[in-house]
């Protein structure tokens, strides 16, 4: 990686993640595996050594061939699709925050294939749906019950 990569990479991992936001080490693997992931993709998608990598080579068009890549060839499922796309989308919004050069740059991320989407907005609903029904109901003239109080 190059001089500006790198450190911003090991920030991301050591200060943002684990000082900044408090993550606990399982969270922390999973992010540095998706961007782990995501980097050595994109070293062979360039077809370069990955210390040769620019920040500029992390497109959005390179996200969504590497989306494609951890359905089609790695045979990972939505689920896990999306969870590397939202530990990307979490690093690039800190490259955002943290790097002039970036701001802007990676602003429109790549839409959810229409599969996909509509999957993860099914499961959203139901769940939604389960959660609410499983609820109990107040009695009628009494204060809306605290989040202490709700069933797991």
């Amino acid at each position: 990686m190059t001089d500006q990569l790198e450190p911003l990479v090991f920030a991301f991992l050591e200060d943002h993640l684990k000082c900044q936001r408090g993550l606990r080490p399982a969270s922390i693997r999973s992010y540095k595996e998706s961007l782990r992931l995501f980097l050595q993709f994109a070293t062979k998608d360039k077809h370069c050594r990955i210390t040769c990598l620019k920040l500029a080579d992390l497109t959005g068009e390179r996200v969504r061939h590497f989306l494609q890549n951890l359905e089609q060839e790695r045979g990972n499922g939505v689920r896990t699709r999306n969870q590397r796309l939202a530990a990307l989308h979490t690093f690039f919004e800190y490259l955002a925050g943290v790097s002039p050069a970036c701001s802007g740059k990676h602003s429109k991320w790549p839409p959810f294939p229409s599969n996909a989407g509509n999957r993860a907005r099914l499961c959203i609903s139901n769940a939604t749906r389960l959660m609410l029904c499983s609820l109990p109901c107040p009695p009628s003239g009494s204060a809306r019950p605290s989040l202490a109080s709700l069933p797991l």
